[in-house]
């Protein structure tokens, strides 16, 4: 009887922790990183696709000219992707863009050599936060659809974009 005792508090705590854990293991439940995950990509994929428009009429560079319209056509894909899988787990994206105001009419003041060396610099630090973000979700993120589909799909792309900005904005 003492030993029943001694054990009834184990198989209380052991029988919640299973409970709770039920409930987080779904894998399509949705938590706040996955929520974060889809509204900061789309704001962050709505600002790389102004500022690579930007680059088209701004930039003297050709290999800036170049890399400013594959971020709008990766980016615009990436974007129809987001809402197709937001609208799949049924999470509305509205489009409240808040892009960085500051950053866009910084760039827009300059032109030529000037605009280049600061778009692939802003850029730089935009892909290497989007990289963050891919990151955190797969750290933290819980729906498996969310976090892998993404992940599996476009982090290569967020790298390589990363790399190309980062050598670019050296050589300027």
């Amino acid at each position: 009887m003492k030993s029943m005792r001694k054990l009834l508090p184990v198989v209380m705590i052991a029988t919640f922790i299973v409970a709770c854990k039920k409930n987080n293991d779904n894998p399509n439940a949705i938590n706040p990183t996955d929520k974060s995950f889809l509204i900061q990509t789309y704001l962050a994929s709505k600002a790389e696709i102004k500022l690579g428009q930007l680059a088209l009429t701004k930039a003297g560079s050709p290999a800036v000219q170049n890399f400013g319209q594959r971020i709008i056509a990766d980016y615009k894909e990436l974007q129809l992707d987001l809402m197709a899988v937001a609208s799949k787990i049924n999470f509305p994206l509205t489009d409240t863009v808040l892009i960085s105001s500051r950053t866009t009419s910084a760039l827009n003041e300059l032109n030529g050599s000037a605009f280049d060396s600061e778009y692939m610099r802003s850029d730089a630090l935009s892909q290497r936060n989007m990289l963050d973000i891919f990151q955190n979700e797969l750290n933290s993120g819980n729906n498996t659809y969310v976090r892998y589909y993404f992940l599996n799909k476009y982090i290569d792309q967020v790298r390589a974009f990363y790399i190309e900005a980062d050598s670019l904005s050296r050589k300027l």
